[in-house]
């Protein structure tokens, strides 16, 4: 099983920017009926998949060869001055760029999230649609079919898949901005039954690797001070769990290079670290000189693709914990952001924030305060006393048992859903306490503080998919 963590130290004033995006697929283990799937679309949580290499099925636009159902600019598409045209790669999916809804029953809908992101100076028109083949799909469905997406912003795009007899079905996601297209891949099977059973597999010894994004900006010094004062109580919270970390740090302006060495050498701090609160204060106190503007999550984004193999281990959680006083400098919306995280391939995704929230002044980061939400991060403020550097708010999410276990498919909670761990059945209730409970909005399974599984278990989570109109 492979694991992600995001978490995030921010203090927020200032925004926009914009972020490269990339393919990619995720999720935990686990089986539904007939094969793998995506995730529960209204936590904006899409999940990829192979299939359709450079468009498969469609290459060089066979069957919309000259832009076939979407001539020049037709459907939603804004007019445009042509010098003024926006560049090629303006128009972009989040990942993943495939979309594999796994298996869901005959006559049934399962629903997705799939992101747009126009990193143009201009509005941008689209026509979308799906298709099968030559033709519009009659088993996927996607809403809406134009759209106008603002500049450096995100769009959401909902596809629906509704089989209609079992067996596999492919199809091609179209969007045309009456200059350019850019296409995901859609699968799906359609199965016998909506059963589902998706196994979550708890290592024996918890490991995770965190990557630190920290400001370098004026008016830091205090914020890396407070984090650097609270080293003992963060690794008090690893040792206490057992827990086999690997921790990194970079600086979060996008010309802040490569990772950051403490006065030692080193880059990477482990449990076997000498001197390691001192370490650990060394590479956090990078000064103020830098950028007042910053974008954590692009430049973990950025960090993680280009060198994600040289310090993380792809059986760990992976934790992104940024420090930074302005706003998240990029148009990404939260749902997207979690999308492109996924890429990874790590499971669960954390993202908590010590940020600019109450009681600074100002509003709260809308993207942070998004993504923290979505991955069931916690939040403090850097404008509290202690800095918000708490470390039983922010460690323990870190380095904690794991709680929450999204779903891959919807759940028709009429039907049940049942939890065991290692084959022992799990009751939501145990006298007057709540054990466990399955929450719509996210669609996860939560665990309650005194009953979260222990390391080496497997947890399975049975139940029946929910049958969309």
């Amino acid at each position: 099983m492979r694991s992600v963590m995001v978490l995030v130290f921010v203090a927020l004033v200032s925004s926009s920017c914009s972020t490269p995006c990339v393919g990619g697929c995720l999720n935990d283990s686990g089986t539904g009926a007939g094969g793998g799937g995506g995730s529960a679309s209204d936590s904006g949580l899409p999940f990829g998949g192979g299939g359709f290499a450079n468009g498969g099925g469609f290459a060089n636009g066979g069957g919309f060869a000259n832009g076939g159902g979407f001539a020049n600019g037709g459907g939603a598409n804004q007019p445009m001055d042509a010098g003024a045209m926006c560049p090629p790669g303006s128009l972009q999916f989040t990942p993943p760029t495939d979309v594999d809804f796994g298996a869901v029953a005959s006559g049934c809908g399962q629903t997705r999230s799939v992101w747009l992101t126009n990193r143009c100076a201009l509005s941008l028109g689209v026509s979308i649609e799906a298709r099968e083949g030559a033709s519009p799909s009659t088993h996927f469905l996607v809403q809406p079919n134009a759209a106008v997406i603002p500049p450096n912003s995100s769009f959401e795009l909902r596809v629906v898949f509704t089989p209609s007899s079992v067996g596999p079905r492919q199809g091609v996601l179209l969007v045309d901005d009456g200059n350019f297209q850019v296409a995901a891949a859609l699968r799906g099977v359609g199965a016998q039954s909506g059963s589902v059973t998706e196994n979550f597999v708890i290592p024996p010894r918890p490991a995770v690797d965190v990557l630190m994004v920290l400001s370098d900006g004026p008016g830091m010094g205090p914020a890396q001070q407070a984090l650097a004062a609270n080293a003992a109580g963060f690794m008090q919270y690893a040792i206490a769990t057992q827990q086999d970390f690997h921790l990194a740090a970079i600086l979060g302006r996008s010309d802040g290079g490569s990772r950051l060495t403490t006065s030692t050498g080193a880059n990477v701090l482990t449990p076997t670290t000498p001197n390691l609160e001192q370490q650990f204060a060394d590479l956090v106190n990078v000064g103020t000189s830098g950028s007042p503007t910053e974008s954590c999550l692009e430049r973990a984004n950025t960090e993680l693709l280009n060198d994600i193999r040289s310090w993380t281990r792809p059986d760990a959680s992976l934790s992104i914990f940024c420090l930074q006083d302005s706003l998240e400098q990029t148009p990404v919306a939260p749902g997207a952001w979690v999308s492109q995280l996924d890429v990874f391939q790590r499971v669960p995704t954390y993202v908590n924030a010590s940020a600019r929230f109450a009681p600074c002044s100002g509003p709260d980061d809308p993207i942070l305060a998004g993504v923290t939400d979505l991955t069931f991060g916690g939040t403090g403020s850097i404008c509290a006393t202690d800095g918000g550097m708490i470390p039983s708010a922010i460690a323990n999410r870190i380095f904690g048992f794991r709680d929450a276990f999204k779903l891959r498919s919807r759940p028709e909670p009429d039907a049940g859903i049942s939890a065991s761990i290692d084959g022992i059945p799990i009751p939501t209730m145990v006298m007057t306490e709540t054990v466990w409970w399955w929450e719509s909005r996210r669609n996860a399974v939560i665990f309650a503080p005194l009953y979260v599984p222990e390391p080496g278990k497997t947890l399975v989570v049975e139940y029946t998919q929910a049958c969309a109109p």
